[in-house]
């Protein structure tokens, strides 16, 4: 209801007095981490998040139909702990939800693991697990996106335009609104001395929202690379 009416403050209440009343309830522990995290109250998430891993864990073992639910509790964690820069933390509780099968979600998990590799420059691994993403869902323009930056960090210039152009080209609403995307693109473009191309990504980029810090790195890389 709450989400349907996207008033997410108003669940919080309703969503604390359900887990006082019911401690043991795993669902209602991770929808209390989900609306904290939607808040960016990611330091509250926490304790809720772990609950709620550690309960369907448990409840997992005689139910087999909560392992994906594990499994996106798991992956809840991970990103919570991300937001806090706390990357190697998030890392084994990630790579524990890729390993569920029959997580409907594993792509998400697989684009998270890889976004927390890139962050601790582990370059190869990110690659490795951001090219499994995307094979298991092609329209995952973000994995896509995360994919390019990890081989334009990597140097690999030509292998980095390829999958920033999936990602752009994804028929999918916002992919082609990623501001990251036309920055590692251009980036990669630089490095293959493609100036035009480079300047028209920037430009896109700056379009984007020249006020936030893709959009100042966008512009101040623009001068650079003026006629």
């Amino acid at each position: 209801m709450f989400a349907e009416e996207r008033n997410t403050e108003g669940a919080v209440v309703p969503l604390e007095r359900a887990v006082r009343i019911d401690p043991e309830n795993a669902e209602a522990n991770h929808m209390l981490a989900l609306v904290y995290g939607q808040l960016g109250f990611f330091n509250r998430a926490e304790a809720p998040l772990r609950r709620a891993v550690e309960l369907f864990a448990v409840q997992s073992l005689t139910n087999e139909s909560l392992r994906s639910s594990l499994a996106d509790a798991r992956n809840s964690l991970g990103v919570v702990l991300m937001n806090l820069d706390r990357y190697d933390e998030a890392l084994p509780i990630l790579r524990l939800a890729t390993e569920e099968i029959t997580y409907g979600s594993q792509h998400l998990a697989l684009g998270n693991l890889g976004r927390a590799l890139i962050h601790r420059q582990r370059y190869p691994e990110a690659i490795d697990a951001l090219q499994r993403s995307v094979r298991r869902q092609p329209t995952f323009c973000v994995g896509n996106a995360r994919l390019g930056e990890a081989f334009a960090r990597s140097n690999d210039a030509a292998h980095a335009v390829e999958a920033l152009d999936r990602a752009i080209a994804t028929a999918v609403t916002g992919c082609d609104q990623f501001q990251d995307a036309f920055l590692w693109r251009a980036k990669a473009r630089i490095q293959l001395h493609q100036p035009d191309a480079a300047r028209d990504d920037l430009q896109r980029c700056v379009a984007l929202g020249a006020s936030t810090p893709e959009g100042q790195e966008c512009a101040s890389l623009g001068r650079s690379v003026a006629p």
